[in-house]
């Protein structure tokens, strides 16, 4: 037998590629963590792992997480779809390709958009809303009009018409 030591795959090490922009320029970063502390991270732990690392998306008060999955696709990465999030890095640590592409941007995922209202949307400080205006009230304006054989006079101001 063999005297090397069998590591656990929840020991294993998952290098995780951090996709970000720093001032318009695309960056990346790698930060390394095993299965084991994923899990006991949770998705709050991993967002204040990720902050904690780069210190540029630490300032950065909510971060919006996405993870590339077998399809290459990017999806949106929220606590109540961690555990798929989970399974994809399995089935990566299965392929013996332990690297994971995430995405992070400033603003916050879906699920913790509380107003309901798009990212784009909840950036802007006015909202448009849609309201039925009712009927609107319109005053008329008399102007006193010149008879086409009358000399053009300065303009008079009228009283108002009583009611």
């Amino acid at each position: 037998m063999s005297s090397s030591k069998i590591v656990s795959d929840d020991y294993r090490e998952i290098d995780f590629k951090i996709h970000y922009d720093y001032y318009g320029e695309k960056r990346c970063t790698m930060i390394g963590v095993s299965l084991r502390e994923l899990l006991s991270l949770g998705y709050v732990g991993l967002e204040g792992l990720i902050q904690s690392q780069i210190r540029y998306l630490g300032r950065m008060p909510v971060l919006r997480i996405m993870y590339k999955d077998d399809e290459n696709d990017f999806i949106d990465m929220m606590e109540n779809n961690f555990k798929k999030f989970i399974r994809q890095v399995r089935s990566i640590q299965i392929c013996d390709r332990a690297v994971v592409n995430l995405k992070v941007t400033e603003g916050s995922s879906p699920a913790g958009n509380k107003v309901g209202i798009s990212d784009d949307r909840s950036k802007s400080k006015c909202v448009n809303v849609e309201q039925d205006p009712g009927p609107q009230a319109r005053k008329g304006l008399d102007f006193p009009t010149l008879s086409q054989d009358s000399e053009a006079k300065s303009p008079q101001c009228l009283p108002p018409k009583k009611r």
